[in-house]
C-alpha cells in the first residue's frame, strides 16, 4: 500500500498516545491482549479511542512495541506503529498478518519515548486484522539486526469496535 507523504503525517499527527522507551538488548516477550485507550476530550471526559496491543520485555515489563489502530470520528481508520529509540530508520516496519506482508511503512519522527510510523488503513486491511490470527511487526536495531515481534489478534475486533 503506497501513501502519499500528507496523509501519512495526517495520520501521525492524529495520534496522541506516547509509547515508552524499551531496551535494544534480547528479551523474552509478554504480549497483551488487545485494550481500548482513550484520550482525554477538551472538554475533560472521553476523548478520542484507539485498540491497541503492546509487546513488553518480560525481565522489566518495558514496552519494546506498540500498535494502535484508530478510526478518528469522520476520518478513514489509521494505523500507528510505535517502536523504541535507536531504531534504524531507513528499512522502516512491516507488518505481516499470519505471515502475509500487510504494510510497509517508513516513519515518520522519532522522540524520546520511541520513532513512530502511521498510516492510513482501508477496509480490507482491517478485515485482514479482524480475521487474522497473529500480528507480526519486523523493524531493525541500531546495530541493523532484524528484529520481529509477534502477537495474537484474538480480541482485536472488540476492542476496534469499542474504540469507534
Amino acid at each position: 500500500m503506497t501513501v502519499p507523504g500528507p496523509a501519512r503525517i495526517a495520520c501521525l499527527l492524529s495520534f496522541a498516545l506516547a509509547a515508552s522507551t524499551a531496551p535494544q538488548a534480547a528479551f523474552a516477550q509478554e504480549t497483551s491482549a488487545w485494550a481500548v485507550a482513550c484520550d482525554k476530550g477538551a472538554d475533560g471526559g472521553r476523548g478520542e479511542c484507539a485498540a491497541v496491543g503492546a509487546v513488553s520485555s518480560r525481565s522489566d515489563r518495558s514496552r519494546v512495541i506498540r500498535v494502535e489502530v484508530r478510526r478518528p470520528a469522520g476520518g478513514q481508520p489509521a494505523i500507528m506503529v510505535t517502536v523504541p529509540v535507536r531504531t534504524f530508520l531507513p528499512p522502516g516496519a512491516t507488518l505481516r498478518i499470519d505471515g502475509a506482508k500487510l504494510i510497509q511503512t517508513a516513519y515518520q519522527i522519532c522522540d524520546e519515548k520511541g520513532c513512530y510510523a502511521g498510516l492510513p488503513a482501508d477496509a480490507a486491511t482491517i478485515d485482514t486484522l479482524k480475521k487474522g490470527q497473529t500480528l507480526s511487526v519486523e523493524f531493525y536495531n541500531a546495530a541493523r539486526k532484524k528484529i520481529e515481534l509477534r502477537f495474537p489478534l484474538k480480541g482485536f475486533t472488540d476492542a476496534f469496535a469499542k474504540a469507534g
